[in-house]
């Protein structure tokens, strides 16, 4: 095949058509196929639900957290291969997905609390409270617990 091509670009005539081909050849891998190669190039992005994404690393955080809150529960560290087979990671996921699409819709009906109204329910609640005062201690330490 290569002398085949080297043999009719040895004139001008099959010089300008294999140049024809070959252009034609590399305009069409730029238009089409190089593109799918940078598509999906430095994705960080797992699933978008409305304007709210989830990332990655926002899975791989909440899976972790999951993996050893049930491996606490059961005494002892749960390897990725049972959490798998109790299918922890699309549990994980739809969870997100689920909260993300409250979120969401909860935004678009112009539902939430300011910042200033959960410091406000945070500092007025009695778990948090010792002598009639927040503690800022206890509540860290509450946080610290809960994971």
């Amino acid at each position: 095949m290569l002398r085949g091509i080297r043999k009719a670009s040895a004139n001008w005539l099959g010089r300008a058509v294999m140049g024809v081909v070959m252009g034609l050849l590399a305009l069409s891998f730029a238009v089409w196929g190089i593109n799918d190669i940078f598509h999906g190039f430095g994705r960080s992005t797992l699933a978008k639900i409305g304007g709210t994404e989830i990332s990655i690393e926002q899975f791989r955080q909440i899976y972790n957290e999951r993996l050893q809150q049930i491996g606490r529960q059961f005494g002892r560290p749960l390897t990725p291969e049972q959490a798998n087979a109790f299918g922890l990671d699309r549990q994980v996921l739809g969870e997100m997905v689920s909260e993300a699409g409250l979120d969401q819709r909860a935004r678009q009906m112009g539902l939430g609390l300011s910042d200033a109204n959960v410091v406000q329910h945070l500092t007025n609640d009695p778990m948090f409270q010792t002598n009639g005062h927040f503690d800022r201690v206890r509540f860290e330490l509450m946080l610290r617990n809960a994971g």
